[in-house]
């Protein structure tokens, strides 16, 4: 194979949804196709995706991967830098990797992408500490695409699934008089210190888990609609935030959200119902702290995957209360304290919260949507 040549690309590329094959290379910009299906990429800083020289051997090429345990990589070849054809998939469980291919002369060019995975994949999940006062069982799941494990997309009591898992990366849970419905994944620093009995499923230790914290997606921003009463979104696109005014998004509309105030606790209301709801992605940028709250009247009640909100690095504190009002959505933000206050009417929060830390008061239940498994934010 006289003047065959060999490079190595460490770009790494992304998926733009779940269910989609489109590739964009992570330099470019981070848009999602604005279509309220619930699968936007998030943008993370990941560990980096290295490729080691590349070495031939008996008509074989033989690359070392260093990426991120537990990920599944695609291998792409190109003769141009241009035009990219997918040749492997890699599902090795370890960081380091050996990847043994069929020489080609005419794709001398290799690169690595991530194959894409749901962002929430637990009811509720920290970084380091979990702290659930009160009692009660606190997690359960449903599917809100499922009519045997829902009611009009809703949550149902008399349906619930022991899907409601809960994990910590390396620290303490202490679920005090709390029943978990689902299992408790450990990572390696972290320590369960409750009764084995008070978790339906089973308590896995030793896991590689990693929350990586979220980035700002690389896009032109639009000044956001005001209106007399707060911001109404009535077309999709890209919009900046610079002030806690209330947030309405119209029926069918999909917007991303960059808030740069210092702090947030606007109103969130998602119309169009279960039937033809917006949908949210909001990404706190500025704040240090935000206080989460939602309006969603009977009538327009929608599912998790349509308001979605992550917490830059810089947001420490969170504050979500769900004494008399439910909250329906998923929140990223592995860089903040949470505290989570319960304990009234409501029945608690639906969806997925993954978070830095989380001092839980008063009685929540947490209603982990397994729908966002296959039509949630990917990562």
């Amino acid at each position: 194979m006289a003047g065959f040549s060999f490079r190595k690309l460490t770009q790494s590329t992304r998926y733009i949804g779940c269910a989609l094959a489109a590739l964009f290379a992570s330099q470019g910009l981070a848009r999602a196709q604005l279509s309220g299906n619930g699968n936007l990429l998030v943008p993370l800083s990941d560990p980096q995706i290295a490729l080691g020289a590349p070495v031939l051997t008996n008509g074989q090429v033989q690359l070392t991967l260093n990426g991120e345990p537990g990920i599944s990589y695609i291998v792409e070849s190109s003769p141009d830098l241009l035009n990219w054809t997918a040749i492997a998939t890699n599902n090795d469980s370890g960081a380091l990797r050996i990847l043994t291919l069929e020489a080609d002369a005419f794709a001398p060019y290799y690169r690595v992408s991530r194959a894409p995975r749901p962002l929430a994949i637990f009811a509720l999940a920290t970084r380091g500490n979990m702290a659930l006062n009160s009692n009660g069982q606190t997690t359960d799941s449903f599917n809100s695409t499922d009519p045997a494990f829902s009611t009009d997309g809703q949550y149902d009591k008399t349906k619930p699934r022991t899907n409601g898992t809960v994990a910590s990366a390396q620290g303490i849970v202490n679920i005090g008089s709390h029943v978990i419905g689902g299992n408790v994944v450990l990572g390696k620093g972290a320590q369960y210190t409750s009764a084995t009995n008070q978790v339906l499923g089973v308590i896995v230790t030793n896991e590689t888990l990693v929350f990586p914290y979220v980035v700002l997606p690389n896009v032109p921003w639009l000044a956001a609609p005001r209106t007399a009463s707060g911001y109404d979104f009535t077309a999709d696109g890209y919009y900046s935030i610079n002030d806690n005014s209330n947030l309405v998004v119209e029926p069918g509309v999909t917007v991303v959200l960059n808030v740069i105030t210092p702090s947030f606790n606007s109103m969130i209301q998602i119309l169009g119902g279960m039937t033809n709801a917006g949908t949210a992605y909001i990404f706190l940028n500025g704040p240090t702290n935000a206080v989460l709250s939602q309006y969603i009247p009977k009538d327009t009640i929608v599912r998790a995957k349509h308001l979605c909100i992550f917490g830059l690095p810089a947001l420490n504190q969170v504050a979500i209360g769900v004494s008399n009002t439910n909250f329906t959505g998923v929140v990223y933000a592995p860089s903040a304290s949470t505290i989570v206050n319960g304990g009234g009417t409501a029945d608690g929060f639906t969806g997925a919260l993954v978070v830095g830390s989380i001092l839980m008061n008063g009685h929540v239940q947490f209603h982990f949507d397994e729908d966002l498994l296959t039509n949630g934010p990917c990562r």
